[in-house]
């Protein structure tokens, strides 16, 4: 589609783009962005189903996956506002982090915020599952991915039309998909490192639970 919009553009610097042509370009950031969500979900998806495949004892688990594993006990403190019961529900929650019942992450637990996947949920994410490394493959991908966020978004919400933000020539978009293309490459990798070496599992279980070969 780069290629197709590009043909269409003037070669004359002194003509100015149609606004087709500009149109076309506002609506590559909604398709440049569909595609990143779509693959910052499904990874951070396959990440949760492998963990809750290995059948982990919850009291085997790095502390930090626990904000996942104990989603539905965290769910249900919200609806607790007896301060008897609130602290007993508390202690319940404690408890179940420790205890040596599977572990099971459900596949939407962060799928909420991956509606607006910026740099920012990415990390968030990394955090959540306990990922030491940089949750960017570079800290200069940050503005783009940040950029394509922001413009999706403006045209999505009817915020700016497409006309107004297709400003950028084809070329410059290509840079974008590119670094998005990059980041959702590394991101994979990091998640399929995390799954083969288990580094959600406290290190003195690890040797408890079968090798894999990654989330992916």
């Amino acid at each position: 589609m780069l290629t197709a919009v590009g043909a269409a553009e003037s070669s004359n610097p002194l003509s100015p783009d149609t606004d087709d042509v500009r149109a076309l370009r506002g609506l590559l950031y909604v398709h440049m962005y569909a595609a990143f969500e779509y693959a910052m979900d499904q990874s951070f998806i396959r990440v949760g189903q492998h963990v809750s495949s290995m059948s982990v004892a919850r009291q085997h688990l790095q502390t930090p996956i626990f904000s996942l594993a104990l989603d539905a006990e965290f769910n249900s403190l919200q609806t607790v506002n007896a301060p008897d019961k609130k602290f007993r529900k508390r202690i319940e929650t404690m408890l179940c982090a420790r205890d040596k019942s599977a572990a099971s992450i459900p596949d939407t637990v962060l799928s909420k915020s991956m509606q607006s996947v910026g740099s920012g949920t990415i990390a968030l994410a990394f955090e959540a599952y306990g990922i030491k490394k940089p949750h960017l493959y570079d800290l200069t991908a940050k503005g783009y991915i940040d950029e394509v966020v922001e413009r999706r978004h403006a045209v999505a919400h009817g915020r700016e039309s497409p006309i107004a933000v297709g400003v950028r020539k084809v070329l410059e978009l290509r840079v974008r998909h590119d670094i998005l293309y990059r980041q959702s490459m590394y991101v994979i990798e990091c998640l399929n490192e995390f799954c083969g070496t288990k580094n959600f599992v406290l290190p003195r279980y690890r040797r408890s639970y079968p090798s894999s070969g990654g989330a992916a």
